[in-house]
């Protein structure tokens, strides 16, 4: 008898159904932009037909603040766009004070806070399986407006280089109008050439023209023109990430000009909402695409 009743506690203990957090034997693979995501302390793990996922390491590659509510076990996301609560225990979290159904309630394991990918979708990410279902990739998702922008005046250098070199350009022109600057900077993009360098033109909103000022790039002296850039119709797309995402954002928005026949016009525009060169991958840039006037 007590033989049968070791060999039955060894075998609940070895059931899956033993331990929320127990891996499965086939676990799946989760990757940010194709790149595999690395997980210490805690892994994915399924959880009916949905699985949990450690935050941390998806909230790093996403830019996103974390803070946490020992005491009211109680998790805060926060990105440029969106505020995120999760409550351990809760199927219900807020996005933007708007309340979202989860299929299961996060979970604590040790330190690590573990989120359904649901809530990951909620909080903007888009998750794409494998048609196998045993592996998913999750990238930012965004949305195309359309939408007026106003013309405005800038203090601008026009110079053919490459997008690498457009920080140090752009610094140059800053050190040379910081006193004026009223509005985010940005770079107009007229032709694309990868031999001859990009037709580039970096624009920084200023409040009064500025005069008899210029750049020194690549032993050129460049001068600073004041404009109004024309106001008219746009694509837009606000996006957090880092520089290297903002390929994919440009050939989504190229794609959906392309499906709802919107014919865009050049210069576009590149804005740079926000800026942290500590870490790229929270740096906010809205991509303007100028379309003919409705």
């Amino acid at each position: 008898m007590k033989k049968f009743l070791l060999l039955l506690f060894i075998a609940v203990l070895a059931c899956p159904g033993g331990s929320a957090l127990s891996a499965p034997a086939q676990a799946v693979k989760f990757s940010w932009n194709g790149t595999p995501i690395t997980f210490t302390g805690a892994s994915p793990v399924q959880e009916g037909k949905t699985w949990l996922v450690p935050i941390r390491p998806v909230a790093e590659e996403l830019g996103a603040e974390l803070k946490w509510n020992a005491k009211g076990k109680e998790l805060t996301l926060s990105t440029f766009a969106r505020t995120a609560i999760l409550v351990i225990g809760s199927k219900q979290m807020k996005v933007n004070e708007q309340t979202v159904a989860l299929p299961t309630a996060p979970k604590q394991h040790k330190s690590a806070i573990l989120v359904p990918v649901e809530a990951l979708e909620a909080i903007g990410l888009e998750a794409a399986w494998n048609p196998a279902k045993t592996a998913v990739d999750l990238k930012p998702e965004f949305t195309v407006v359309k939408k007026y922008v106003f013309p405005i005046q800038v203090a601008s250098v026009r110079y053919r280089g490459q997008y690498e070199e457009i920080t140090k350009v752009f610094t140059l022109l800053d050190n040379e109008v910081k006193d004026v600057i009223n509005g985010k900077g940005m770079s107009l993009y007229y032709e694309q050439n990868y031999e001859q360098g990009h037709d580039t033109e970096i624009c920084i909103p200023v409040s009064k023209a500025v005069e008899g000022k210029s750049i020194e790039y690549n032993g050129q002296t460049i001068p600073i023109v004041t404009k109004t850039l024309e106001g008219g119709y746009f694509l837009s797309v606000v996006h957090q990430g880092t520089p290297d995402t903002l390929g994919d954002v440009w050939a989504q928005m190229d794609l959906y000009a392309k499906n709802t026949r919107v014919e865009l016009t050049s210069p576009s525009r590149e804005v740079y909402v926000q800026e942290d060169l500590k870490d790229y991958r929270k740096q906010v840039t809205e991509i303007q695409l100028r379309f003919k006037d409705l």
